[in-house]
């Protein structure tokens, strides 16, 4: 296995510093929006991702899987990214996300874990501050009522909020990666916490002024996190402050 990455941002020749998006296809939404951030700042940002695997840990497991091979290989991944990451002195920044609520956590052999959901978040990013990297992490995105959201709102035109969702709904006590960026705020790690972005006191929305949120049932569109880029920013260090 090797890591795959691309490059957005600005290009080597321009940049001021250079810094990394991973995590899952969740993490694949954001690169819209970190790639904007880049291009204004001056950042090389480069993409480690990998679909349905948090950047974790922990043993992530997926349910309906037909066998351990893809949790093998999202563990040998995990494995080499801390390696790139920890090793490559130019990445002042890591940026990471996850749809932490659609997995459940074990602990791995030889290293066992009060709370692995939590716990093997905090784990890497521990090992990323004290390789010297800022860490930013997204909090989950709000969940959907499991529809594609485009489709839902073409079937209710004239009345989207029937595809809206309660905020209890929308954000389970499950969302893993949120609760561990809590617990690490005041340890170094920048929490992007945008749920204002998506829902009032009691709805979480499909469609915001005229952007669709999600493109699928759980995955931003490019609409809407490129809309969330000053709500980023607004909560940002600069890599390497």
């Amino acid at each position: 296995m090797k890591l795959v990455s691309c490059n957005l941002g600005v290009d080597a020749a321009n940049a001021t510093a250079t810094v990394a998006i991973v995590g899952d296809s969740h993490a694949t939404a954001w690169f819209a929006a970190v790639d904007a951030i880049g291009k204004k700042h001056g950042w090389i940002v480069i993409t480690y991702t990998k679909s349905s695997c948090p950047v974790t840990a922990a043993l992530r497991i997926q349910a309906g899987e037909k066998n351990s091979q893809n949790q093998a290989d999202c563990q040998s991944w995990v494995e080499l990214l801390n390696k790139e990451i920890s090793s490559n002195k130019q990445i002042s920044t890591v940026f990471t996300a996850s749809f932490s609520s659609a997995y459940s956590f074990a602990s791995v052999d030889g290293n066992p874990l009060a709370n692995p959901a939590v716990e093997g978040f905090t784990h890497v990013w521990e090992k990323w501050l004290s390789a010297g990297k800022n860490v930013v992490v997204f909090d989950d995105v709000p969940r959907t009522n499991g529809q594609y959201v485009p489709t839902c709102l073409a079937s209710h035109a004239d009345n989207p909020l029937a595809c809206a969702v309660t905020v209890a709904q929308a954000l389970p006590k499950n969302m893993n990666i949120t609760a561990a960026a809590k617990e690490m705020a005041e340890h170094g790690v920048t929490r992007i916490s945008l749920a204002d972005q998506f829902c009032d006191a009691k709805l979480c929305y499909p469609l915001v002024g005229r952007t669709i949120v999600y493109r699928d049932y759980s995955h931003l569109s490019t609409e809407y996190a490129l809309a969330l880029v000053p709500y980023i920013e607004s909560q940002l260090k600069q890599p390497g402050e």
